[in-house]
C-alpha cells in the first residue's frame, strides 16, 4: 500500500512543474528531493539532496536573508512562504515560491520541514514590468516623477541622519514647444529620446536621471555632493546642448535652463528642495537659459511672482486686465499719429501690478499666447472704435519672441485684424532687440508671414542688444525705437549717449527705417532729437499712458491746438515744432514713470 501511495505521489509531481523537498528539520543538513528538478533547476534530485546544495542555487545577494529567515521560522515551528531568485547551471535566473510546512514531535518541537516549490518567474517578471512601467518614463526609459520623488524623499531622510548634502537639478528645454509646433509631436518625441540618451552620458552612475514630463528632466545627486561637484555636474549637463541633435536629415539646436538646489542649505525637506530647484530653473529661463543656483534672498519675491502667475489665467477672463495707451508724437509736426498699447493688471488685492512683475513669468509658464491674444483683441477693438469716432491712429503692440515663433501667430494676427476690420498697415508689432538678436535667421523666417500681411515691425529698446542695424535691416523691419536709457543719459548731458543716438538715427535713415525715441521728458530733448532727424517720440513730456476712453478727447484737443495759428512760442527760429506741456501733453507731476 505504501509503495502504491509513493507511486501515485511521484506521478502527481511529474504532472506539475513543482519540486518537493523534505528535511529533518533543516534543509542545510540534507534533503530528500523529488519532482521536476531538472526542468526547473537544471539539477538532479540527487545533486540537490546534498547538504547545502539547495541553498547554493539562491542568488548571493539574497541568499543569507532567505536562509536565515527559513531557519528562524522552522525553529519556531511556523509555517511560512517566501519567494527568491535562483540561478540555474545555464545561467538563467528563475524565481521560486517556496511554501514550507513544519511538522512537530510529541513535545511540540520541530521534527520535519516539508516544502512545495513552484516556478513563479513569469509572475515576478510581469510584476516587475508593471512596477518598472509605474516608475519609469515609457518614452525615454528614465526614472519618472514617482521614482524620483521616492528616491528624493529617501535621500533627504538619509541626509538628515548622516549630515551628507543632497542636490537636485531641474532642467527644462528651451525652444521645445517650437519643435513640436513646427515639426510635429513625433519629431518632438525623438528629440526627447535623443536628449535623454545624451544626458545619460553626462551624469554619474550614482546619480538618478529622471524625466518629469513634457520637456522637463531632473538629476538627483546623492554621493560626493559639494557645491563644486554639483556645479561640475550641472556644467557637464549644459554642455550636452552645445552640439545640435541629429534626427535623420534634421539638425536641431536646442538650449536648456537648469536650476540647482542643495540640501540642507536651500531646503531641509524634499518638498522644499523641489520647489527651490524649480524656482532656480525659472530664474535661469528668465535670463535666457543656462544655469541658476537657488538664491534664498529672492525666494519671497519669487513666491509672490508664482502666486501672481497662478492668478493671471483667471485675470485674463475676469476683467482685471486693462490696456492703457501712450501717445507717440511726430516731431516734425507735433501731432499725435500713433499710440503704444501698454498692459496693466488691476489686481483685487495688490492694486495696479506692473507688467514687469508678471510678463517674464507668463512667457516661461506658457500663458503668453492667451495674454497676447487678449491684448491684441482689446487694442484692435479700441482702434476700430477710435476710427469710427473720426480718430485715425496707428497702433503699436509689444509681443514676445515666443509669440513670434508660434507657427500659428501670423494666422492669429490675420484673424484678429479681420474680426475688428482693421487695415494691417495700421498695426505695428514691437519686439525687443535682445530677443531677436539671439537667432536672426529664425526671426527672419518667423517675420515673413507677418510682413506678408502688411503689418509693421519695430525693434524696441534698440541699443541694448549689441546688434547692428544692417543685421536688423535684413529682417525687413520698419522702425527702431531708441532705448530710453540713451535718451535719459542724453537729457543728463552725456555726450557719448548723444553720439550714440545721432549714429542710430543717421544709419537708420540711410536704411530707410523710421526712428522713435522713448522716455522723452524735457523740451530740450525734443529739440535735440528733432535736429538730429528723429521721426517720432514718446514720453512724459508729451503724455503719460491713459485709458482708451480718454484718448479720443485728449488726442483731438492736442492736434486741434496745433491747427490753430501759433505765435513764436509755437515754433522756434530753428523750425522745430514746440510740443509738450503747451501742446496738450501731461505734466511731469502727473505720475511716476510708467513702463
Amino acid at each position: 500500500a505504501e509503495s502504491q501511495e509513493r507511486r501515485a505521489h511521484t506521478e502527481l509531481l511529474d504532472g506539475i512543474d513543482a519540486v518537493v523537498w523534505e528535511a529533518h528539520p533543516h534543509p542545510e543538513d540534507g534533503l530528500r528531493v523529488e519532482g521536476r528538478c531538472e526542468v526547473l533547476l537544471g539539477r538532479t534530485a540527487g545533486e540537490l539532496a546534498a547538504p547545502g546544495a539547495w541553498d547554493e542555487l539562491i542568488e548571493p545577494d539574497t541568499r543569507e536573508r532567505v536562509v536565515e529567515r527559513r531557519r528562524r521560522l522552522i525553529t519556531a515551528g511556523r509555517d511560512h512562504e517566501s519567494t527568491y531568485p535562483v540561478r540555474t547551471p545555464s545561467g538563467r535566473v528563475r524565481h521560486l515560491r517556496e511554501r514550507v510546512r513544519v511538522g512537530v514531535d510529541a513535545d511540540g518541537r520541530p521534527a520535519t520541514a516539508r516544502a512545495v516549490v513552484i516556478d513563479v518567474t513569469e509572475t515576478v517578471d510581469a510584476a516587475e514590468r508593471l512596477r518598472r512601467r509605474a516608475l519609469h518614463d515609457e518614452l525615454t526609459g528614465l526614472a519618472n516623477r514617482a521614482l524620483l520623488t521616492e528616491r528624493l524623499d529617501h535621500a533627504v531622510q538619509g541626509a538628515r541622519r548622516s549630515g551628507s548634502p543632497v542636490a537636485l537639478l531641474l532642467l527644462d528645454l528651451d525652444q521645445f514647444k517650437e519643435v513640436n509646433d513646427s515639426l510635429g509631436h513625433d519629431q518632438g518625441d525623438r528629440l526627447l529620446v535623443a536628449v535623454a540618451r545624451r544626458l545619460r552620458d553626462h551624469v554619474r552612475e550614482s546619480d538618478t536621471l529622471a524625466r518629469l514630463g513634457g520637456d522637463e528632466f531632473a538629476v538627483l545627486l546623492e554621493r560626493d555632493v559639494t557645491p563644486r561637484t554639483t556645479l561640475q555636474v550641472a556644467e557637464r549637463i549644459l554642455a550636452c546642448f552645445d552640439r545640435p541633435f541629429e534626427l535623420d536629415a534634421l539638425s536641431l539646436q536646442v538650449g536648456a535652463s537648469l536650476g540647482v538646489a542643495i540640501h540642507p542649505e536651500h531646503g531641509t525637506t524634499a518638498a522644499d528642495l523641489r520647489r527651490h530647484a524649480d524656482t532656480a530653473m525659472y530664474t535661469a529661463k528668465r535670463r535666457g537659459g543656462g544655469l541658476a543656483v537657488y538664491d534664498p534672498g529672492r525666494n519671497r519675491s519669487s513666491s509672490q511672482r508664482l502666486s501672481l502667475l497662478s492668478e493671471l489665467r483667471r485675470a485674463i477672463d475676469g476683467g482685471e486686465l486693462l490696456v492703457h495707451y501712450q501717445p507717440i508724437v511726430t516731431l516734425s509736426t507735433g501731432r499725435i499719429g500713433a499710440v503704444e498699447a501698454l498692459l496693466r493688471w488691476r489686481h483685487p488685492r495688490h492694486g495696479l501690478v506692473s507688467p514687469g512683475e508678471f510678463l517674464d513669468g507668463a512667457e516661461v509658464a506658457g500663458i503668453i499666447r492667451p495674454l497676447t491674444q487678449w491684448v491684441l483683441a482689446r487694442a484692435l477693438d479700441d482702434l476700430d472704435r477710435w476710427r469710427r469716432a473720426g480718430l485715425d491712429l496707428r497702433l503699436a503692440v509689444n509681443v514676445s519672441v515666443r509669440n513670434l515663433y508660434e507657427t500659428t501667430f501670423a494666422d492669429d494676427v490675420r484673424r484678429l485684424l479681420a474680426a475688428h476690420d482693421v487695415d494691417p498697415s495700421r498695426l505695428t508689432l514691437e519686439l525687443t532687440e535682445t530677443q531677436v538678436v539671439d537667432d536672426l535667421a529664425r526671426a527672419h523666417t518667423a517675420l515673413t508671414g507677418l510682413t506678408a500681411l502688411g503689418v509693421g515691425i519695430a525693434i524696441d529698446d534698440f541699443g541694448t542688444g549689441h546688434s547692428s542695424l544692417t543685421n536688423l535691416h535684413a529682417l525687413d523691419v520698419d522702425e527702431v525705437k531708441i532705448d530710453r536709457s540713451f535718451v535719459a543719459a542724453m537729457e543728463a548731458g552725456d555726450a557719448t549717449a548723444e553720439t550714440i543716438v545721432r549714429s542710430i538715427i543717421s544709419l537708420a535713415r540711410s536704411l530707410g527705417l523710421e526712428v522713435v525715441a522713448e522716455g522723452v521728458e524735457s523740451p530740450d530733448t525734443v529739440t535735440r532729437l528733432s535736429l538730429l532727424g528723429c521721426d517720432r517720440a514718446q514720453g512724459f513730456w508729451f503724455a503719460r499712458p491713459r485709458p482708451a476712453d480718454d484718448l479720443v478727447e485728449f488726442v483731438t484737443d492736442h492736434n486741434r491746438a496745433l491747427d490753430r495759428p501759433r505765435g513764436p512760442a509755437g515754433e522756434g527760429h530753428d523750425g522745430v515744432a514746440r510740443v509738450g506741456r503747451g501742446g496738450g501733453g501731461a505734466t511731469l507731476e502727473e505720475g511716476g514713470r510708467v513702463p
